[in-house]
């Protein structure tokens, strides 16, 4: 473990506030509309097609989000280690249960598509490739919805049209930039 990792470590350990976890989930789903009216907009500019922002598509993108955020506190984050990451994914979920009066189901599906998405984080990470590059292809399919098949290439209809792709990737990116600064104080 570097001196870095392990010096944030020890101020984990010290000063871990079991808060935050519900802090970071909310934080999240309160930008996910926003978020999704970016996507949104983003598919309409790059492919012409348009998406209504519904609870659905700010869902799954506030699901994106926290499972690529999991993702990378699990795996190779300066912040904390593996553990402790997987340590915040628990207390995340517990948070998805207890928290945001949201029905069993509900809990279920977020849960499961945040298992999702830690998934095709780890699997891009293994492959050695952009760790968001799965999760944003998972991410365009969803959020599109029965509007997906026209965010593949006309000329290869197996492969994500490259524009779009690269835009939700790199916006998936950013957007966990701003929630996991609560790990950092």
């Amino acid at each position: 473990m570097d001196f870095k990792k392990l010096l944030n470590s020890l101020k984990f350990s010290i000063n871990y506030n079991n808060d935050i976890p519900r802090q970071f989930i909310k934080k999240i789903l309160d930008s996910s509309r926003s978020n999704a009216m970016y996507i949104a907009e983003q598919i309409q500019l790059a492919l012409g097609v348009n998406i209504n922002v519904t609870k659905t598509n700010s869902t799954e993108t506030a699901i994106a989000i926290i499972g690529s955020s999991l993702g990378l506190l699990q795996n190779g984050s300066a912040l904390m280690s593996s553990k402790q990451g997987k340590k915040i994914e628990l207390l995340c979920k517990d948070s998805i249960k207890n928290d945001f009066d949201l029905s069993s189901e509900e809990s279920k599906i977020i849960i499961s598509g945040i298992d999702q998405y830690l998934k095709a984080y780890e699997q891009s990470w293994a492959i050695k490739t952009n760790p968001f590059n799965k999760p944003a292809g998972i991410l365009i399919m969803e959020f599109m919805g029965e509007k997906a098949s026209e965010a593949f290439q006309k000329d290869n209809p197996q492969i994500l049209n490259p524009l779009i792709h690269q835009i939700i990737m790199d916006f998936l990116a950013l957007m966990i930039i701003e929630p996991m600064k609560l790990f950092k104080k």
